[in-house]
């Protein structure tokens, strides 16, 4: 049986989709998340949704991403390239990242 610990380890890998075009189906990359406390992830979520004005995708990404499986190093330039190459990757990042941080909730 698993243990709990109070306090949760400081990242967490998930598998993100990304849409490919032309693709049967989105490459599935593991990618290492940032953890959030439930304070900060609600402070970083309305950073997201302020008053109308959207916050840059490249921004909401690098904030909760630290990480991820491809031959690329992982920093802001490349996460820009990935974003900018493959329309699909950064709503798919984000929902991810928030169903993992909310799963349990999801499935009760």
């Amino acid at each position: 049986m698993a243990k709990l610990k109070l306090i949760s380890e400081p990242t967490f890998k998930a598998k993100v989709p990304v849409p490919v075009a032309g693709a049967d189906k989105p490459v599935m990359v593991e990618m290492t998340f940032k953890h959030k406390t439930r304070t900060d992830f609600l402070k970083w979520r309305d950073t997201l949704r302020n008053e109308g004005e959207s916050r840059p995708d490249l921004d909401a990404v690098m904030d909760v991403l630290c990480g991820w499986e491809l031959d690329d190093q992982f920093n802001r330039e490349n996460v820009e390239t990935l974003l900018e190459n493959y329309l699909g990757a950064a709503f798919n990042i984000l929902q991810t990242y928030t169903d993992q941080l909310l799963q349990a909730q999801l499935k009760n």
